[in-house]
């Protein structure tokens, strides 16, 4: 592992984030939960679509089924 790598443990929950967020933070909050570049996770999930449409259809269900980081905030104990 990288010497800067956090534990497994002790990754951020998986949930939209709002900053560096272009359409709802799916792509942002996937990137922070994983310790991934941002870019890459984006230019997957475009790629995704463009060949076969999946990745529009995969964003908007982690769209709905990712909890907001507001969300997170508010009911903080149960993530």
């Amino acid at each position: 592992p990288a010497p800067n790598a956090r534990p497994y443990y002790s990754r951020p929950p998986l949930m939209r984030v709002r900053q560096g967020r272009k359409i709802a933070g799916v792509c942002a909050g996937i990137a922070r939960h994983n310790d991934w570049d941002v870019t890459m996770v984006r230019i997957a999930f475009l790629g995704a679509f463009v060949l076969n449409g999946v990745g529009l259809m995969a964003y908007v269900i982690a769209w709905i089924a990712m909890p907001s980081e507001e969300y997170v905030a508010f009911h903080g104990a149960r993530y």
